[in-house]
């Protein structure tokens, strides 16, 4: 496709000359004024302006200074020409905002030579333009990448030191604001849910909506709104970015946010459960320390009742002695093996007791043990506020 050259000349003989010059490579456009050349370069993009210097109403000078005041024809390059050789009339000329001057007479080699190296520059600009937008682009992307890191590392550092529900959703709400985002959450627990957004706590059907996506997709779109969802949270952004790229970005982010709360809710619960089965157990050893204490205390009234009822018996057989006809030797025989077995019987006593109480103390030091940890676990417990 050939390039365009606008020619604003109002010398008809000049501008047919410039044509038979650069006709055959280039599309041709001829102004005879200012004001129309400057009307034509606004509507159409051309490529090069071909501009002269000396013209009724509004000079060539004139004419280049209005182009590069707007937007749309600053970049348009210009090459003035004139009969003038002067140093004035060049500097004049690039003060204007000139690319290049072409002096008259013309001569055909300098005017293709120097259309020529314009037009490269103007090429070799624009990419240099195009590098320097995708760079910055590329600075842009790497800078919102790196603030959204921080942001959520310093949010995944603030809900570490959270037990209450009410806290973790006003944090990720708060996140979630920094970024633009309208938001409700809902988070999910055995004993509940509790659903709020940043103005307070979600209406019935917004509540509704978010409990049905408890079972949902990971991500569900809808229209502008975008769901995440995980086992104990659910996120609804009401207001998607509409670009695909800073949808994406937000997209990524909302799922680690959402994540990572779902991970502290997560552990909150463990340490829930873990602290109920703390207090069952301690129940339980209270409960065996009581029964030990109360064996300990039936087995020592049945070695006493035993002692009693042995003494008796041994003091009922030293009086038999008398009607047995027995000798001395004899009796003397059964009295001690009638007070062997009762010191025998005393000695397995003691050493019962002896056992029932290492059982007892080893009970009653492990209860203590239970009592300091759910003392600790009771100091928890009240910092984790479910709902």
């Amino acid at each position: 496709m050939k390039k365009s050259i606008l020619i604003i000349d109002d010398d008809d003989l000049t501008a047919i000359q410039l044509e038979g010059v650069l006709g055959a490579s280039f599309t041709i456009t001829h102004a005879t004024n200012g004001e129309e050349g400057i009307a034509l370069a606004g509507k159409s993009a051309f490529d090069l302006l071909l501009l002269d210097v000396e013209m009724p109403l509004l000079s060539g000078y004139e004419v280049c200074r209005q182009l590069k005041s707007k937007a749309a024809t600053s970049a348009l390059p210009v090459i003035f020409i004139s009969a003038h050789t002067e140093t004035e009339d060049r500097l004049a000329g690039y003060d204007a905002g000139g690319d290049d001057y072409l002096t008259k007479p013309l001569v055909p080699a300098d005017l293709r030579s120097k259309v020529a190296v314009v037009l490269r520059n103007q090429e070799k600009n624009a990419e240099l333009a195009a590098q320097v937008q995708v760079s910055s682009n590329a600075a842009v992307v790497a800078m919102t990448t790196a603030n959204d890191a921080e942001r959520i590392v310093r949010f995944l550092r603030e809900i570490v030191g959270f037990t209450g529900f009410g806290s973790i959703i006003d944090a990720t709400l708060a996140l979630l604001t920094e970024y633009g985002l309208d938001a409700s959450i809902q988070l999910r627990a055995t004993n509940g849910t509790l659903s709020r957004n940043r103005n307070g706590f979600c209406s019935p059907l917004e509540e509704s909506v978010l409990t049905r996506m408890a079972g949902a997709e990971r991500i569900v779109d809808f229209g502008r709104r975008s769901a995440f969802n995980f086992a104990h949270v659910s996120i609804v952004v009401s207001n998607m970015p509409r670009s695909d790229e800073e949808h994406i970005r937000i997209k990524d982010n909302v799922v680690m946010i959402a994540e990572a709360v779902d991970i502290h809710m997560s552990s909150l619960e463990l340490m829930l459960e873990a602290i109920s089965r703390g207090d069952t157990l301690l129940g339980l050893l209270h409960q065996n320390s009581t029964m030990l204490r109360e064996v300990e205390k039936r087995l020592g009234e049945q070695r006493q009742k035993g002692v009693v009822i042995l003494d008796q018996l041994v003091r009922d057989i030293e009086k038999s002695f008398y009607t047995m006809g027995l000798t001395e030797e004899q009796e003397l025989h059964l009295q001690s093996l009638a007070r062997n077995a009762i010191a025998e019987l005393y000695g397995e006593a003691v050493e019962t007791d002896a056992i029932m109480k290492s059982l007892g103390e080893g009970l009653d030091a492990a209860l203590q043990q239970e009592l300091r940890g759910a003392a600790d676990a009771s100091l928890e417990e009240n910092r984790i506020e479910l709902f």
